[in-house]
């Protein structure tokens, strides 16, 4: 596994305490589960890791199998997590669509 550069681990730690926010105020986008993260890959989403513990944590915290609407600054964002694999699918309303169609 690569390192993520340090704008990626700030939008990571960013993603995960609006995720958290989410949480708690209940909102959520779910897809029809099971979701193939070679379609999210193929439909532009990146893939970022968790390399600190708080970050595995978060992300071993988040329900599997759906899909999240988060926003920050204004950006919305579409987030997967693959607790297994310590990351997260991370895509925006463009990469969202592309993959909605491809299912």
């Amino acid at each position: 596994m690569t390192r993520l550069p340090n704008s990626l681990c700030r939008l990571f730690n960013v993603l995960a305490a609006l995720a958290s926010a989410m949480l708690v105020a209940g909102g959520a986008v779910a897809a029809a589960p099971p979701i193939d993260e070679r379609q999210l890959l193929d439909a532009g989403f990146k893939t970022l890791v968790a390399t600190t513990k708080v970050q595995q944590e978060w992300v071993g915290g988040l329900p599997a199998g759906k899909i999240r609407a988060m926003q920050r600054t204004g950006k919305k964002y579409f987030i997967y997590p693959d607790a297994s694999r310590n990351q997260i699918y991370v895509g925006g309303p463009k990469e969202y669509e592309a993959y909605a169609h491809s299912i």
